[in-house]
């Protein structure tokens, strides 16, 4: 089964940012049986492609984009096997996996029911809390099915063979590896209340939802450069530094200049002080 391919193809909902922009070549993946035909695509543009599962993290830096951006449109699929894990596919909603281990009064990683994630992008990003109170989804991920665009071929992996790191795994970015589906070992757990709802709670209290965001920016930062950040909310062409939720950018506009000219700028500033940054945000052009 051949892949469908859209020439020109406009939207403002790829992102979550919500800026609108031209994709050069834009396709949404369905079948399995469609993967052979996405990597000749893939090969015939260099290898410049993107995966989209929700568009959470991703900062599209020009009005027209030249990379083959893919949406994983893949059948959901959630189950316990025999083998004892709870296997979710890509395409599966976090919100999705969190409401069945807590109907099934099980541990999980409620702390991200106010991502709005995919379990591939999840997995991807190793999708977790911040550095100084730990956990991420491969505290439950064991196993990682997985198509490789070089190799046409799909393989699993235990969950250390996925190199997990902060904010970072061999999937992370724009990589010849489609995240089919993930393998979680949920142990079981007594809850007093309900976590999702606590942590909704949390983030409405906490987070800045006053435009459209992608949460965290920066995987890697110096804290009192972006505390400065924060504290100026330093906004340009209607993006802006929040002054409510640290490491967040809200955006007003459907044009990326002013996000893309923000994330230059708090990069120059790390630079001139000789500090380390990276990026959480995935930057397509």
């Amino acid at each position: 089964m051949d892949l469908s391919i859209t020439s020109d193809h406009a939207s403002d909902r790829i992102s979550l940012y919500r800026t609108a922009h031209v994709f050069s070549a834009y396709a949404e993946l369905r079948d399995v049986a469609q993967l052979p035909s996405l990597a000749d695509w893939r090969e015939r543009r260099g290898g410049r492609m993107v995966l989209v599962g929700n568009g959470s993290n991703l900062l599209l830096a020009r009005r027209r984009i030249d990379s083959l951006v893919v949406r994983n449109a893949l059948p959901r699929c959630l189950e316990r096997r025999a083998d004892g894990l709870v296997w979710a596919s890509g395409s599966t909603g976090i919100m999705e996996v969190l409401r069945f281990c807590h109907r099934e009064s099980l541990d999980s990683f409620y702390y991200l029911a106010s991502v709005p994630a995919t379990i591939g992008g999840a997995v991807a990003m190793n999708a977790g809390r911040g550095r100084d109170r730990g956990g991420s989804i491969f505290d439950f991920v064991r196993r990682i099915t997985y198509y490789d665009l070089d190799a046409r071929e799909v393989r699993e992996i235990r969950a250390e063979e996925a190199r997990p790191e902060y904010r970072r795994t061999v999937f992370s970015g724009a990589t010849g590896k489609v995240v089919l589906e993930a393998g979680f070992e949920f142990p079981p757990t007594r809850l007093e209340d309900n976590p999702i709802e606590t942590r909704k709670a949390y983030a409405a209290s906490q987070q800045d939802y006053s435009g459209p965001n992608c949460g965290s920016v920066f995987a890697v930062n110096d804290e009192r450069i972006m505390h400065k950040l924060r504290k100026r909310g330093l906004a340009i062409g209607g993006a802006r530094f929040s002054k409510k939720t640290f490491n967040w950018i809200v955006n007003d506009s459907s044009r990326p200049l002013g996000l893309v000219a923000l994330v230059a700028v708090a990069e120059l500033w790390h630079r001139i002080a000789r500090r380390p940054v990276r990026r959480e945000l995935v930057t397509v052009r």
